[in-house]
């Protein structure tokens, strides 16, 4: 998956609009910085590990994931 960083936001977008329906809370933005962030990570191949991440920040942080957010749940 770290080869194919451009399909990130997408998935991310897909993954929280999953866990917004299932936790039945607030859909959450992105800032551009903690976007590009997460992009370049090296995910392993791993979209599982992704939609972990993207489930811990849709719960843990405020309206708007900040790259520090990012970074503390990493």
């Amino acid at each position: 998956m770290a080869s194919r960083n451009e399909d990130i936001p997408m998935l991310i977008t897909r993954f929280m609009a999953e866990i917004k329906k299932m936790y039945q809370i607030p859909l959450k933005k992105v800032n551009v910085n903690a976007m590009e962030f997460l992009q370049d990570q090296a995910w392993k191949g791993n979209v599982r590990e992704l939609r972990n991440m993207v489930e811990r920040l849709m719960i843990m942080c405020d309206d708007v994931i900040t790259l520090e957010d990012v970074k503390a749940y990493l």
